[in-house]
């Protein structure tokens, strides 16, 4: 069986002042350093995160710009096309005119030129 007597009560003392000493010395140094590694790398992550949802945010908006702007320049193509197909037709029209007005002078002159004099 054990006995109490003051050998054990010593210990005992010994024991918890080496508990209390520890404790001042190396544990709560030791929870600061690892309290503050935690804080160091919860900040970390949570800019990280940020940086993270900011580059995202910022290829969507790049994206956007980039569809709308491909958007827009089919939308002049298509305006410019339809302009130049007009012009076009416009252009083909005006030939058609002065063609027509060339043959008629040229049918003219020659009339005038070959036609029999009166004495």
């Amino acid at each position: 069986m054990l006995e109490f007597n003051a050998t054990f009560l010593v210990s005992m003392i010994s024991f918890i002042v080496f508990i209390i000493i520890m404790n001042a010395i190396f544990y709560k140094p030791i929870l600061g350093v690892i309290e503050e590694r935690e804080n160091f790398i919860n900040d970390h992550y949570n800019d990280a995160k940020n940086s993270k949802d900011k580059a995202q945010s910022l290829l969507e908006q790049k994206e956007k710009r980039l569809n709308d702007t491909l958007s827009e320049s089919k939308k002049i193509q298509t305006k410019l096309m339809k302009q130049t197909k007009k012009q076009n037709q416009l252009l083909m029209m005006q030939k058609l005119i002065l063609q027509i007005k060339f043959s008629l002078l040229k049918k003219s002159f020659m009339k005038k030129k070959f036609k029999p004099q009166k004495n």
